[in-house]
């Protein structure tokens, strides 16, 4: 269809370690995502209310701000979806 843009979905990565943030841009970037992450809990909210994310993928056990806190802040101003992870492994 002429005359339509198609806008790549926006995708925030909150964790506070390198290599995760390193290996989930480079597989959602080559997927057609726009991405943009940071290590820092207080960053990731401000990042969500400027940027406003389609999807945030938040680590739930970072030092400092759990990941908890953080969804709980920015749910206080948007509705976006998030996902929660742990580096924990349950058997």
């Amino acid at each position: 269809m002429l005359g339509l843009v198609e806008m790549k979905k926006k995708i925030l990565v909150v964790d506070d370690y390198p290599l995760t943030i390193s290996m989930v841009e480079a597989h959602l970037t080559a997927s057609g995502f726009e991405v943009k992450s940071t290590l820092d809990a207080s960053r990731g909210i401000e990042l969500t209310h400027r940027w406003n994310p389609d999807l945030i993928l938040l680590d739930i056990m970072m030092h400092g701000m759990s990941g908890f806190t953080v969804a709980r802040r920015i749910r206080e101003f948007s509705s976006k979806r998030w996902s929660g992870k742990t580096g924990q492994c349950y058997k």
